[in-house]
């Protein structure tokens, strides 16, 4: 009996602290972690399970193909935005070679991107860029590759596109037709700079208490535990 009450009062607590966590939260708190749940949790394409699943190493990121130095210098402010968002120990650098690169940023036509990755052909026609990752059994993020059309597309597709596909290659994979000012906009639109809540969802993934292989119940207590303790607010 002792035993059995003390289980109850337990659970009684439990409840009562989300409740109440719950209730702390603001109206735009709750649309930032109801976001991450919709972008982070799987991709999409694929059949991969809905997991959390982000880089525990650098990504060190090598540009090749016809990017011209505009491109090139939207590559590494991209880059310095993201970083300063990690709040984990991880970071993403350019490099100048591929050796020892485990993320390949290509811009050029479908036809020559099809030649290096043949998988991928159909949605290289299709479509004005594309990313791929791959994991670990610890769904930790390891490698990939970025694809930007350059041939049909304008100079400002090309900055929207590599700024979405590289924030995506870090897990946040899905798109979206919540926010039509997100770069997970599911419509064709051409931002070529971050809205404040996608800003919000890398900041939540790459906290140290957001961890690789958590599912989508984990994640939102997670979520709401750091939008709580960061004062994320608007």
């Amino acid at each position: 009996m002792k035993k059995s009450a003390a289980v109850t009062v337990t659970l009684i607590v439990l409840f009562a602290l989300l409740s109440f966590r719950e209730r702390s939260l603001t109206v735009y708190q709750k649309n930032v972690v109801q976001y991450f749940r919709e972008i982070a949790l799987g991709f999409e394409y694929g059949t991969a399970s809905p997991v959390v699943r982000k880089w525990s190493s650098p990504m060190r990121v090598f540009v090749s193909g016809q990017c011209g130095q505009s491109n090139l210098a939207e590559v590494d402010r991209v880059i310095a935005e993201l970083n300063a968002l990690f709040t984990d120990g991880f970071h993403v650098e350019r490099t100048t070679t591929n050796a020892g690169a485990n993320m390949i940023m290509f811009f050029g036509s479908a036809e020559e991107f099809a030649r290096l990755h043949p998988a991928d052909a159909t949605l290289a026609n299709e479509n004005s860029g594309l990313y791929r990752i791959f994991w670990n059994s610890r769904n930790a993020i390891t490698k990939g590759h970025i694809f930007i059309k350059t041939t049909g597309t304008s100079l400002r597709e090309q900055r929207s596109v590599l700024r979405e596909e590289l924030t995506q290659a870090l897990g946040l994979g899905k798109d979206s037709e919540r926010y039509a000012e997100s770069i997970f906009q599911s419509a064709f639109t051409t931002p070529v700079q971050y809205a404040p809540i996608d800003r919000e969802l890398v900041r939540i993934l790459y906290h140290p208490r957001m961890l690789a292989g958590l599912t989508a119940e984990q994640a939102d207590d997670v979520a709401e535990t750091i939008v709580l303790e960061n004062s994320i607010l608007e």
